[in-house]
């Protein structure tokens, strides 16, 4: 990886959106922190932040946790995108943002406000399968949409209880459909609010 990234960092500033969070995407999945190559990436996402979407927002951010890599600039940038564009968000980027703010330990209020405020809006289409193809972690099962804020919002402390009631009622009935994983986060979460 490291001839990958040494071939791509004269050229980063040059690429489109996608070539952006698609290498940062890949980094992360593999478990590689570069730390030139993520710093040029943030870079020219920073230059580019304003035409993100949704999905490339969440995808940075994600990627950004994964590697458990907090670059501030970026992560104040993807919250200063997110915020006005929230309710362009699916639950699975809601879960997903919010999910990626907490590994990194960023507890960001506006935008967790906004999350909770979008979630609440959207709650009967949490839990729901993920038919776009463009979700990062489908293959966990289509509750971890439903899973995460708990986790999320217990991990930085924050007692959002309209959210908590609104997720619980749209999760009891799927409880059988969530994965080991979804039940040991959300019975976690549940315990620590």
């Amino acid at each position: 990886m490291a001839s990958t990234a040494a071939k791509a960092l004269p050229k980063i500033h040059f690429w489109d959106t996608q070539e952006l969070v698609n290498t940062a995407w890949a980094f992360a999945k593999l478990g590689v922190l570069h730390e030139p190559l993520l710093q040029a990436t943030s870079s020219a996402a920073l230059r580019r932040i304003g035409v993100f979407s949704p999905q490339d927002l969440v995808t940075t951010a994600w990627s950004l946790a994964l590697l458990i890599y907090l670059d501030a600039p970026l992560i104040n940038a993807i919250s200063s995108r997110s915020r006005p564009n929230i309710s362009d968000f699916r639950p699975q980027h809601l879960a997903l943002l919010s999910w990626s703010f907490a590994i990194l330990c960023f507890r960001d209020q506006p935008l967790i406000n906004a999350i909770s405020a979008e979630s609440i809006r959207k709650i009967s289409e949490f839990g729901l399968p993920d038919l776009t193809g463009t979700g990062i972690a489908v293959d966990v099962g289509h509750c971890q949409d439903l899973a995460l804020p708990f986790w999320s919002f217990a991990a930085l402390g924050i007692k959002d209880w309209p959210l908590m009631k609104a997720l619980s009622a749209q999760s009891l009935p799927k409880m059988s459909e969530f994965g080991s994983q979804n039940l040991s986060n959300t019975s976690w979460a549940l315990a620590c609010l």
